[in-house]
């Protein structure tokens, strides 16, 4: 049922008054939304605006009156991780003390930790308008990024030949004379060498004297620099004209005592001198104490800064991580995994879907960034190295994939030989039941003195070859082949729960062994199998099982000292046609003078000459 409406008792206004009762409401609206947004950590500190996040903030916000980032750290392992991103230099004067009652956390007690902005450092010759550009916040895309962006990417041939001219002018001479230092200038040096007629560049010492060592020696990289600038620097000839106009701008926290950039300075060029620039502004954390029940921080801005925001250095703990794990996982992929490596493959653009660092973060634009986080990869993976006492400690480590593979590391303390047998369980079992393997020294992929020797089989089916067994190992006489291969016939018993048998000597199993004509390795192996059968001499064991390739044959006697009329007489045996020949042969190459021939390759000629 509907009602009547009497209009008469609607109350009439004038359209003006209306108006104006409108705007005070509106004033009294405005004025109790700006007292319900100021923010009160204590008493004394009470803040307009307040931003909220979940995340580290690299340039947080500040005003003359305060402007306060509160972070939700819940689920965080470390709550101060929310202040680990901040570029300004945040250690400046100031101290902690305990509040009983911060109204912004709802009285709970907390720990205040007041300091001040420490500023930046900038070049003398950088442009004072920007050194005193003030800030409240930061915009990526403003012009002082850029600045940021170009400055490090000024990698020009100009620039870098500035800058090593300056280097050079500025690096003492090392050599002494009766302890008297050195004070020759640097000039430029040239090397021809005479077999390739290439031509090397280098910074020497104008005083250098042949037989004199430890003088000033630098080598110059051509393609980066412009030998001719060089030159006409070194002998003041050079039109110095006005370089690129500086903006090195620089966390104080940086420890460069010149620019990097070369300036020109009454006509000359020069490095500038890195000036410190202090600021006011004031960083106040407040933490709670019960992390747990109350988990948020808070960093109170106070202040204008009086310069523009330093470069960024830190990496932020998010682009941090993922490149950690970036590195972790090509580690483990490739376990020679260097910073230039990521740089020049694919897994940038994989993992953040950028070509460079720079793009990534500016603060990855030095790549010595790179280096430390690829380095703290590796001491993480390996935190005893990669060398013998690395794998030590991998394979005491229960969880490790070495665990089945590393077999046995035996070290000898009379010439300190290390032999590390890795192979696995049906690697073993395979072994035996093979007619013929071969063995090698692999082509050189170990640091140090240490080599890699494998024993490989060819698999004619899908034309490949196939390892059975890596051993690494740092003495290749003949008694450090004789270890080897007695503890690898040891190894392949205890592992495969069967001796390894050889045909000649079993009458069944290994009939063939492939090697190149290394002496020491073929006595080595002999002296193995004479120790399964005192029968034969190991001379006689090789005759039976030891066989060579042409290619292992040509590329020993390539390096050999030999004459040619000597090593046209062993390239003969080969295709010798009958006994009598290649008998004739091996008198011929024993009654030569060629030194060595008879102490490297007598073995295996003899041995020939008792299997014919």
């Amino acid at each position: 049922m509907s009602s009547i409406i009497e209009l008469s008792d609607i109350d009439d206004y004038n359209e003006k008054d209306l108006i104006k009762m409108r705007e005070n409401n509106s004033d009294s609206e405005n004025e109790l939304e700006s007292e319900e947004t100021l923010a009160f950590f204590t008493s004394q500190l009470r803040v307009p605006k307040v931003i909220y996040t979940t995340v580290p903030i690299e340039y947080p916000d500040t005003s003359s009156e305060g402007v306060a980032t509160v972070y939700n750290v819940t689920g965080w392992k470390n709550h101060t991780d929310a202040f680990s991103d901040i570029q300004y230099s945040t250690n400046g004067s100031g101290g902690t003390t305990n509040i009983q009652e911060c109204p912004f956390f709802g009285g709970i007690p907390v720990k205040k930790n007041q300091r001040k902005c420490q500023g930046i450092k900038f070049c003398q010759f950088t442009d004072p308008e920007l050194v005193n550009q003030e800030h409240c916040s930061v915009d990526f895309d403003s012009e002082i990024f850029q600045h940021y962006t170009q400055q490090n990417n000024n990698n020009t041939k100009e620039a870098k030949t500035y800058t090593l001219f300056l280097a050079a002018k500025d690096t003492p001479c090392n050599f002494k004379k009766d302890n008297i230092p050195c004070n020759g200038g640097p000039h430029i040096g040239r090397i021809t060498n005479y077999q390739t007629n290439i031509v090397s560049y280098f910074i020497g010492c104008n005083k250098y004297k042949q037989g004199d060592k430890w003088h000033r020696y630098i080598k110059i990289k051509q393609d980066e620099v412009d030998i001719s600038l060089l030159q006409s620097l070194f002998t003041g000839s050079a039109s110095v004209q006005d370089t690129v106009k500086c903006s090195m701008i620089l966390s104080k926290s940086c420890k460069r005592k010149k620019c990097d950039m070369p300036h020109t300075h009454n006509g000359t060029i020069v490095r500038g001198e890195i000036i410190d620039k202090p600021c006011q502004v004031r960083f106040i954390k407040f933490i709670p104490y019960d992390i747990v029940k109350c988990p948020f921080v808070a960093l109170v801005c106070v202040g204008t800064h009086n310069h523009p925001p330093p470069a960024p250095e830190r990496i932020p703990s998010g682009i941090k991580n993922n490149l950690e794990s970036l590195i972790t996982q090509a580690i483990q992929q490739d376990d020679n995994v260097t910073s230039r490596s990521i740089l020049s493959g694919n897994l940038l653009s994989a993992y953040f879907n950028k070509e460079t660092l720079a793009e990534v973060h500016v603060s990855l634009n030095n790549i010595d960034k790179l280096r430390y986080l690829v380095g703290k990869a590796y001491k993480t993976l390996h935190p005893f190295g990669q060398g013998v006492i690395g794998i030590y400690h991998d394979i005491l480590n229960p969880k490790s994939d070495l665990i089945n593979y590393v077999r046995k590391i035996d070290l000898y303390s009379n010439n300190g030989q290390v032999i590390i047998t890795c192979m696995l369980d049906n690697q073993a079992k395979k072994l035996i039941t093979l007619d013929y393997f071969q063995i090698d020294v692999s082509f050189k992929r170990v640091k140090g003195e240490i080599n890699e020797f494998e024993i490989n089989t060819y698999d004619s089916k899908h034309h490949l070859i196939l390892s059975f067994c890596r051993i690494f190992t740092n003495v290749f006489t003949a008694e450090g082949y004789h270890r080897l291969f007695s503890s690898l016939f040891q190894i392949i018993r205890e592992v495969s729960g069967q001796s390894i048998q050889f045909r000649h000597i079993h009458g069944s199993g290994i009939g063939c062994i492939l090697a190149d004509l290394d002496a020491a390795q073929a006595k080595g192996l002999g002296l193995a199998l004479h120790d399964l059968d005192h029968e034969k001499s190991w001379e006689t064991h090789l005759t039976f099982i030891l066989k060579t390739c042409l290619v292992h044959f040509e590329r020993n006697l390539f390096h050999k000292t030999f004459t040619i009329s000597t090593k046209n007489l062993i390239r003969q045996i080969p295709n010798a046609t009958s006994k009598e020949q290649v008998h004739d042969l091996l008198q011929q190459i024993e009654d030569t003078n060629d030194e060595g021939i008879k102490g490297i390759l007598f073995i295996y000629f003899r041995s020939l000459k008792e299997l014919i």
